[in-house]
Formats: structure tokens, C-alpha cells, sequence
């Protein structure tokens, strides 16, 4: 079996970060109260001026090693890794959605 390849627990940590920030970025966008302009919020505005960019940086890092790799592999791997999972998390959310999306269209609008 091949020694699997160290992580480098500084980057790792960096992405947690860019994680976090998306989803405080996110909850700034989304779960506030109605007609909120979002854009004069000093946060959010701070949040959006770099977390994608150091993510995909982070990220590109170490995209070097999969350019080693077959092509075939590569591409199976990413499959798993991202396509599959998006697939049945949207077969999942849509399952779910419908029933609901129903109940709620009976009710009148207030």
C-alpha cells in the first residue's frame, strides 16, 4: 500500500477559514430581515473582498499533483470526489422540496 501524502495542516486550516466565511457571508446575505441592503454591511463587504480568491489559490496550490496523474484517473476520482455527491444531494433536496413546495402553494398568501 502507497504511503499516503502528508497535509499540511496550516492550509487546511486557511480553507476552514474561507469555509467559515462563506457561510457567515452567506447567513449576512440571506437570513437577514427583509429589504436589508446587504452591500453597505462593513462585514460582509470585508468577507466578499477575498475569501473566494485565497479559497481558489489555496486550492490551486495543489493542483500541480493531479497533473501527474492519468487523465482517467483524475477524472474518476473528481467524479466521486465532487460530481456524485452534487448529484444525490440534489436528487435528495428535490424529494424533499416537492411535498413541501406543495403544502406551502395551498396556503393563501398573507
Amino acid at each position: 500500500m502507497a504511503e499516503r501524502e502528508q497535509r499540511v495542516a496550516f492550509i487546511d486550516f486557511l480553507k476552514g477559514v474561507c469555509i467559515f466565511l462563506v457561510v457567515w457571508g452567506h447567513s449576512i446575505q440571506y437570513l437577514s430581515s427583509s429589504g436589508y441592503d446587504f452591500w453597505n454591511n462593513r462585514i460582509f463587504i470585508f468577507i466578499y473582498s477575498f475569501h473566494m480568491p485565497l479559497f481558489m489559490m489555496l486550492s490551486g496550490l495543489f493542483f500541480i499533483r493531479s497533473m501527474s496523474l492519468p487523465f482517467g484517473v483524475v477524472l474518476k476520482k473528481r467524479f466521486f470526489q465532487l460530481i456524485l455527491p452534487s448529484i444525490v444531494w440534489g436528487g435528495r433536496c428535490h424529494y424533499f422540496y416537492l411535498p413541501i413546495s406543495k403544502v406551502l402553494k395551498s396556503y393563501p398568501d398573507r
